[in-house]
């Protein structure tokens, strides 16, 4: 496992109230719906990108089959950008569910979770533009930003 992804598992504590504190809040419910939608994003970026010829019969195996090359790659990101978000979406509302119910105050959770979806639309963006290795470490920031939203709640939850 890379260093950048043990430090906040470790020192959960890194992201200070600094950095969400004027944030406006959104509901615990609303951020898990945020974290839902920026999930589905790629997805729908992917079924644009396909244009008339998406396969709703087997779009797994048109995505499979679908080149590097085609949209530029867009495909092939999209899909990523959307699975990533499944693998974090059980994180955030897991961290969530145990924040609202081992009584972290509400206005925290809620301000936490308006910086997680900050975080996971910079993500979506990042992956579908940033297409060189100069450029992707924009979106590995945007992904540990999120990583440490929920390891935060994690870590408030105890």
């Amino acid at each position: 496992m890379p260093i950048p992804v043990i430090i906040p598992a470790l020192f959960p504590g890194m992201l200070c109230e600094k950095l969400y504190g004027g944030l406006p809040e959104m509901s615990p419910g609303a951020g898990v719906l945020a974290a839902i939608s920026t999930t589905m994003f790629g997805h729908l970026v992917r079924v644009l990108a396909t244009g008339k010829s998406y396969d709703n019969v087997d779009p797994r195996k048109q995505v499979a089959e679908s080149s590097s090359q085609e949209s530029g790659g867009l495909i092939s990101r999209a899909q990523a950008a959307h699975l990533n978000g499944w693998e974090d979406l059980i994180m955030f509302g897991t961290a969530t569910s145990l924040a609202i119910s081992t009584g972290v105050q509400r206005d925290v959770v809620g301000k936490i979770a308006t910086l997680h979806t900050i975080a996971r639309v910079g993500f979506n963006i990042a992956y579908l533009t940033c297409t060189t290795k100069s450029l992707s470490w924009i979106r590995t920031m945007f992904f540990l930003l999120a990583y440490i939203c929920n390891t935060k709640l994690l870590a408030l939850s105890q």
